[in-house]
């Protein structure tokens, strides 16, 4: 990963900020069972879930308009990880999706 790219830059920027905690947890649903919940968990603590939200900005950014299956062929990420951590990034505003009927979803840079 290049440290010289404007939007990491503009990201990791200035002072930090609090960030409400629902928005930086990995995802677990309700129904999951508790190994599910134990291995979101350890995915935020071990910085695991940093690094690859970070690899999918660094994707995107170097192949907008792509696919998730598309990406995978692209980086380190396969396509099950890109699935969960592309919707993220949306939700935290980094990236944008857009589809046409059927076809796969792309993703964007905001």
């Amino acid at each position: 990963m290049s440290a010289s790219l404007p939007l990491f830059d503009s990201i990791f920027a200035g002072q930090p900020v609090a960030i409400p905690r629902q928005q930086l947890e990995a995802a677990s649903r309700k129904t999951d069972p508790e190994s599910s919940r134990r291995a979101a968990r350890e995915i935020e603590r071990s910085g695991v879930l940093k690094g690859q939200r970070l690899l999918c900005l660094e994707l995107v950014q170097k192949y907008p308009g792509r696919s998730s299956k598309e990406l995978s062929t692209l980086g380190s990420l396969d396509r099950y990880q890109l699935a969960r951590r592309l919707p993220e990034l949306v939700k935290l505003n980094h990236l944008r999706v857009t589809q046409d009927g059927v076809e796969d979803q792309r993703w964007w840079l905001k």
